[in-house]
C-alpha cells in the first residue's frame, strides 16, 4: 500500500499553493490531459456552469440552496474564497474539511509532479478546480454547480464536454485586458460555456448581449431561457430582506437590492429549467444568506460589507444605499486592484467619499492605501464643495483603517444629526480579514 505524502493539513496545503508560482500555458490543454489522466471525472458529473461579470456568486448560492431541496448532495466551486480558507468547495454549503483537503493532494500528488516534470502544470485555479471536479465525483454528488474564474470559453470550470445547464448573469466591462474591450466581445468569450443540445438560462442584460447569447444557444441547439424583469411583481423591501413574485412563484430572500431581484430571478429560471417544483423553489430560496453582497455585518453601530470591485457592481451599491442607507451618515472604507477600473468606481461612489478610509486590499495587485485616496481626492475634485469639506484618509493597516473610520463615524453623526453608517466595499479579497476585525471590535466603547 503506498504511503502518504502529506499527513497534516498545513504540509498538504504548502504543498498544493506552493504551484503556483511555477510555469504554465493559457488555454484549456493542461487541465485536460490533467484531468485525463485521473479518469475524467468532469465527465462523470451532472455540472451547471455560472458564468458572467457580476451576480455569479449569488445566484450559485440561491441556486444551491434551491437544488438541496430536491437532491441529497449539491457540490459548489467558487472563487475567490473570502471568510474561509476551502469556502470555494463546498457539498451542501459544508466546506472541504482540512482531512479531506489532505486526503485530495495525496491524490492528486503524483499527477502534480508528473505535469511538472512535463511542463505542463496547470494554473493553480486549474489545480483547485481540478480537485473540487475529483471531490465532487469522490463523493458521489447528484448535481454541481462550478462558477467561472474569468471568462468562460477558456476558463478551467469550463473543461467539461457536456453540462446540464449553462447560467448567464449580467455582463459587463471587467477584465478588459484579457476578455475584450466591449461588453459585446466580453459576452463573446463567456458565450462560450453554452455546450450542444443541453439548456441555457440567459440573466438580465441589454438587448445586445442578449441576443449573442441567443444566438450562440440556438447555434448549439440548445434552449435558452431569458429572465424577464417585467415578470418580477408584488416586490416588498426592507432592512431585513425582500419579497417578491416571479412567475407566480412567491419568493422570500434575506438580501437586499434590486440587483439581488433579479439574481434570485436568475436562480428561479434554472430551477424550472432542471424541472425543480415550485415548493423546493420557495423552501430553498429564502434560505440562502451571503456574506459580503451589502452584507450587514454590524448592526450597532450599522457595517455594511460590499465587493463592489468593478464600476457595475459599485452602481448596484449606490443604488442600494440611495435605497436603505438614506437616512444615515456614510463613512467609506474603500480598497481596490491596481488592474481595476477603480477610477470609474470612484466617479461611481463619489457621494458617499467625502468621509472615507482608504486601505489595501490583499495581494500583490492591491492598489497602495496612498495612491487611492490621491485618486479619491482627485474624484472629489469636480465638486469644489465637496473636495473641500473632504476627510479622505490612508490606513497602514486594516484595523487602522476601521479604527479611523470609527473615528470619521463619531464626526459624521454629530455633523449630519444622524445615526452613522459604516460602508466597506471593493476587492473581494480583503473582505474575510476585514469582517473578522469588525467581530472583534468593541463597538460599545468606541462609539
Amino acid at each position: 500500500m503506498k504511503k502518504d505524502k502529506f499527513s497534516t493539513y498545513n504540509e498538504a496545503h504548502k504543498y498544493f499553493y506552493g504551484r503556483e508560482n511555477h510555469r504554465w500555458d493559457l488555454g484549456l490543454e493542461n487541465i485536460s490531459n490533467f484531468l485525463q489522466k485521473i479518469g475524467n471525472p468532469q465527465e462523470k458529473l451532472n455540472i451547471i456552469q455560472i458564468a458572467g461579470t457580476n451576480g455569479k456568486g449569488s445566484v450559485s448560492s440561491f441556486l444551491t440552496d434551491i437544488l438541496m431541496e430536491k437532491y441529497d448532495k449539491v457540490g459548489r466551486y467558487n472563487s475567490p474564497a473570502v471568510f474561509e480558507e476551502r469556502e470555494n468547495i463546498t457539498i451542501n454549503n459544508i466546506p472541504i474539511t482540512g482531512e479531506e483537503f489532505v486526503s485530495q493532494v495525496n491524490e492528486l500528488y503524483e499527477y502534480i509532479e508528473l505535469a511538472e516534470r512535463e511542463e505542463a502544470l496547470p494554473t493553480i485555479f486549474e489545480l483547485e478546480t481540478i480537485m473540487a471536479l475529483n471531490y465532487f465525483y469522490k463523493k458521489s454528488c447528484d448535481i454541481v454547480i462550478l462558477e467561472t474564474g474569468l471568462g468562460g470559453r477558456d476558463d478551467a470550470t469550463n473543461v467539461s464536454k457536456g453540462n446540464i445547464l449553462s447560467v448567464f448573469t449580467s455582463i459587463s466591462l471587467d477584465h478588459m485586458e484579457y476578455l475584450g474591450s466591449t461588453v459585446e466581445e466580453i459576452a463573446h468569450v463567456k458565450a462560450g460555456i453554452i455546450k450542444k443540445n443541453s439548456k441555457a438560462v440567459i440573466g438580465i442584460n441589454n438587448e445586445a448581449v442578449t441576443r449573442l447569447l441567443k444566438a450562440y444557444a440556438k447555434k448549439n441547439n440548445t434552449k435558452a431561457d431569458i429572465v424577464n424583469p417585467l415578470l418580477l411583481k408584488g416586490v416588498k423591501a426592507d432592512i431585513t430582506g425582500q419579497e417578491f413574485i416571479y412567475k407566480g412563484i412567491s419568493c422570500k430572500i434575506k438580501l437586499l437590492g434590486k440587483n439581488q431581484l433579479e439574481n434570485a430571478a436568475a436562480a428561479i429560471e434554472a430551477a424550472m429549467a432542471l424541472d425543480v417544483p415550485y415548493k423546493a423553489i420557495t423552501e430553498g430560496i429564502k434560505k440562502t444568506c451571503i456574506r459580503g453582497r451589502f452584507h450587514i455585518a454590524n448592526k450597532s453601530p450599522l457595517i455594511v460589507l460590499d465587493g463592489a470591485h468593478n464600476p457595475d457592481a459599485a452602481l448596484r451599491l449606490r443604488e442600494n444605499i440611495e435605497e436603505y442607507l438614506s437616512g444615515f451618515a456614510i463613512v467609506a472604507v474603500m480598497g481596490v486592484f491596481r488592474d481595476k477600473d477603480y477610477k470609474s468606481i470612484i466617479n461611481i461612489m463619489k457621494p458617499y467619499l467625502k468621509r472615507a478610509v482608504a486601505v489595501s486590499a490583499k495581494g500583490q495587485r492591491a492598489l497602495a492605501p496612498k495612491e487611492l485616496r490621491r485618486e479619491i481626492l482627485a474624484g472629489l475634485q469636480g465638486d469644489n464643495k465637496e473636495a473641500l469639506c473632504s476627510e479622505v484618509y490612508e490606513a497602514e493597516s486594516l484595523t487602522d483603517g476601521i479604527n479611523m473610520a470609527a473615528e470619521l463615524m463619531k464626526k459624521a453623526g454629530e455633523d449630519e444629526g444622524k445615526p452613522p453608517a459604516m460602508v466597506i466595499f471593493g476587492s473581494l479579497s480583503y473582505l474575510g480579514d476585514i469582517y473578522g476585525i469588525i467581530k472583534n471590535t468593541a463597538w460599545e466603547k468606541s462609539l
